[in-house]
């Protein structure tokens, strides 16, 4: 887990990460989250940036996501940052909604 800081040094955002799923040179984001009033600054280019740099030295050959099919914003965002979409799941129960899950992957280069 890592917090985003802006220059007040407030917490302004956090991205969750999972190493080694679905497998060893495969990093999973979780999540990434903005306050409200700093989205669409440019700010999530620059994490997933700063995060792929990060990633690189570990080994690590591809990044992976999930985003709930009915997110479009999401899905645009993270088109836009060079992931592609891999698979989408059946269906599945999540509490009372149902949500289908479109898994992406951005292979990293070298």
């Amino acid at each position: 887990m890592f917090g985003i800081i802006d220059p007040l040094k407030e917490l302004v955002g956090v991205l969750d990460v999972l190493h080694g799923y679905p497998d060893e040179v495969t990093w999973w984001i979780g999540l990434l989250l903005f306050a409200p009033d700093i989205r669409s600054q440019g700010i999530g280019k620059a994490v997933l940036e700063g995060f792929t740099e990060y990633v690189k030295p570990s080994g690590g050959q591809a990044i992976m996501l999930g985003v709930v099919e009915e997110n479009e914003r999401a899905y645009r965002f993270w088109s836009k940052m060079g992931f592609e979409l891999i698979q989408e799941t059946e269906p599945r129960q999540f509490g009372n909604k149902t949500h289908t899950i479109r898994i992406m992957r951005r292979k990293l280069e070298e």
